[in-house]
């Protein structure tokens, strides 16, 4: 456990035996994170289907005579703060959380904290819950090194979780913008704390804010079209400045970071409505510089959340899995050809699948699917109808579907 929270050790009172563990579950978590803290702990410690090996002191402490490994509960536990024989101490999850309040010294979190450390490094409507993944793994008795697959990773947190487990994992998403945000964050996951914190520092202090760069040395000319008509003039050429200057990092870790960093300030910069899921325009006077401030503020804050997140995994010693993982643009549907490779080798499979109708999220971050050069114009266009949950299908293709519906419906079980 790190020295800085030691005051949040709590000792216990009267007698335990040496094989009498103790765990503290989180007051404020919602009714259906109080059903996954029991899974989780069955899944970690099979014996307790033994009802007679636990016992409940108040509806947040438990009490079970097992042989447990603490160090291992600890370390995986998501929704239990405390746990311990002669005092209660935070759990690995509770610390990690605990940097959203910047280093969290001393300060047990009082609320759900969804969003700390790589968590809220790109805006992502939709997203899992880390601590909903974290239980589901610990549910599904998953050891280090077992193989998790996620068919629709979105911003990537089931890789982030298993990482920080000791597991490997492969994912799928047919949005390459999501492919980069989950790559970025499971890149992060056993990044040194200093030489990341080194490696921001010294590109700030090389990105040249006194001139832009000519767009047209960045995109083609179809691509600049439509983009000058969602930014002004001087805000794209402020935006392939930043480009370049990422171009030029040599830290592949540090380079998807900082473009995820621009991504996430691209609608904020632009003509789009970035209140609105939907590509709306609003048309204002822009203020030069800007874009250089706008994202130099969320390097800062991304940096402010993720390098406090990184010490810890660094200061508890934590063994992280020494790959990022497979994460690959592909299409779920035909997971058979997409991950040929890893027939038969998958452990477990946990996805927040897309929805009937699905968020627009292509639409909502089609300027950085341009400005980043994933996606060109009428490719974003193709990719959106090939999206499962798509809302926006033709009439012929709704009748299409309806045909073949109605010709294989007896395919379908009851």
């Amino acid at each position: 456990m790190s020295r800085a929270v030691d005051q949040l050790v709590l000792p216990l009172m009267g007698d335990l035996s040496a094989n009498e563990l103790t765990l503290e579950l989180k007051p404020y978590i919602q009714p259906f994170e109080r059903v996954l803290a029991s899974a989780e702990l069955a899944g970690l410690i099979p014996e307790l289907q033994n009802e007679s090996l636990w016992t409940t002191q108040s509806p947040d402490v438990l009490q079970i005579r097992a042989g447990a490994d603490l160090e291992h509960l600890s370390g995986r536990l998501a929704y239990w703060q405390r746990v311990g024989r002669e005092n209660l101490s935070p759990t690995l999850q509770v610390l990690l959380e605990a940097t959203d309040n910047g280093r969290g010294i001393g300060r047990m979190p009082t609320s759900r904290k969804l969003r700390y450390g790589p968590h809220d490094l790109h805006e992502y409507r939709g997203k899992f819950f880390p601590q909903l993944v974290r239980s589901l793994i610990n549910f599904a008795g998953l050891r280090r090194g077992s193989l998790v697959l996620d068919p629709t990773c979105g911003s990537g947190t089931t890789n982030c979780e298993a990482r920080v487990l000791g597991m490997r994992s492969v994912s799928l998403d047919l949005n390459p913008l999501s492919v980069l945000i989950a790559r970025t964050k499971a890149g992060l996951i056993a990044e040194n704390p200093d030489r990341f914190d080194e490696g921001i520092s010294r590109f700030l202090e090389l990105l040249d804010r006194s001139q832009g760069v000519n767009p047209e040395s960045l995109w083609t000319e179809e691509e600049l079209d439509y983009l000058l008509r969602w930014f002004a003039p001087e805000a794209l050429s402020e935006t392939a400045s930043i480009v370049r200057h990422i171009q030029r990092c040599t830290d592949e870790d540090t380079s998807r970071f900082l473009t995820v960093c621009l991504s996430n300030i691209v609608r904020g910069v632009s003509w789009q409505l970035e209140s609105d899921l939907r590509v709306r325009k609003r048309v204002y006077d822009y203020t030069s510089g800007s874009t250089y401030e706008r994202f130099t503020s969320e390097v800062q804050r991304q940096r402010a959340k993720i390098e406090p997140y990184l010490r810890v995994l660094y200061d508890e010693q934590v063994e992280t899995c020494p790959t990022p993982g497979d994460i690959r643009v592909g299409d779920a549907r035909v997971i058979h050809n997409e991950l040929r490779e890893y027939r038969g080798q998958c452990d477990a499979l946990i996805t927040s699948p897309p929805y009937a109708t699905a968020l627009p999220y292509l639409d909502t971050d089609r300027l950085s699917l341009m400005v980043l050069r994933l996606l060109d114009r009428p490719s974003v266009r193709q990719r959106e109808r090939e999206m499962i949950g798509n809302r926006e299908v033709s009439e012929k293709a709704r009748a299409a579907l309806w045909e073949d519906f109605q010709r294989r419906c007896s395919e379908l079980p009851k």
